[in-house]
């Protein structure tokens, strides 16, 4: 990563102005602009409209699709911003929604593990596609001795989000455990629920980029290996005007967008129970809490 990891409270909802969605059109236009591009990989799209004298916008740019970008979105909140062409377009309501969603997702974590706390000793939580676990690991540094859990493992692809992920959990005081884990092993994901017999099992991010029925089969493998009565977390990217924007200007890799409904649907279809949807302010982001 080139950018620092050292993190920032990550604890009030922003909101996004309600005037954005009158300029959609500009959105699509500059969408557009940069479709026509046909840039090579790794090329960033240049724009005096977009991202002219802004290292944030570029950063973003060039950190698409990874744990690092939403590290920088989560850093605007905190970072001056240079000129009122950034402030527009690092204020636009999907950026505002990934800052939301780590609000919302630091809350429910912190809920769901005094729950289990309240009944059993030793807490045990599992992060699947785990990334730098920001809001997670700022979750549990908001509880009391008490209520903090016996073993946090974190788990992802990235040996640099893992090692990040360990920078940020001593900064904030929190023990946790990393490996590395490909999701797309389904029998290697067995394993390691097997092994770790966590009571929370978080999941944000992941199924944005896989389809229906991909994402039903890594559901039925949770759900089958979670011991009865645990929890598992899990989020989707909703549907937005943004969404031709943000795949042609920012280069976001192309996602699968889930109403709150549909994404309910396939949860259910795993045979999960007590489904509880939140869905962040800016509404781009849903997140649900189910039980086994």
């Amino acid at each position: 990563m080139t950018h620092s990891v050292e993190t920032f409270p990550i604890d009030s909802y922003v909101t996004v102005p309600r005037w954005y969605i009158l300029l959609a059109p500009l959105f699509y236009l500059v969408g557009k602009k940069a479709e026509a591009k046909r840039l090579p990989s790794g090329h960033l799209f240049e724009s005096r409209l977009f991202n002219h004298g802004s290292q944030a916008i570029r950063s973003i740019q060039q950190n698409v699709g990874n744990a690092s970008a939403l590290h920088l979105m989560y850093r605007l909140r905190s970072r001056p911003v240079v000129g009122m062409l950034e402030r527009f377009w690092t204020s636009i309501p999907i950026i505002k929604g990934v800052q939301n969603r780590a609000v919302l997702v630091r809350q429910i974590i912190k809920d769901v593990i005094r729950y289990h706390a309240r009944s059993i000793s030793g807490v045990r939580i599992l992060g699947f596609a785990a990334g730098l676990s920001e809001p997670l690991l700022w979750g549990i540094h908001d509880l009391e001795p008490a209520d903090i859990p016996d073993r946090v493992v974190l788990t992802d692809l990235s040996r640099d989000s893992l090692r990040d992920a360990q920078v940020i959990a001593s900064q904030l005081g929190v023990t946790v455990l990393t490996e590395r884990l490909n999701l797309l092993k389904h029998e290697h994901v067995r394993a390691k629920i097997r092994i770790e017999n966590p009571n929370i099992l978080e999941m944000i991010g992941f199924i944005d980029y896989f389809d229906d029925e991909n994402v039903i089969e890594m559901f039925r493998l949770i759900q089958e290996e979670l011991e009865e009565g645990s929890t598992f977390i899990v989020g989707n990217v909703i549907p937005t005007w943004e969404m031709y924007f943000i795949e042609k200007a920012y280069h976001w890799p192309t996602m699968y967008y889930r109403t709150p409904n549909e994404l309910e649907a396939l949860i259910r279809r795993a045979k999960f129970r007590d489904i509880r949807m939140h869905v962040e302010p800016a509404g781009r982001f849903a997140v649900a809490v189910c039980s086994v």
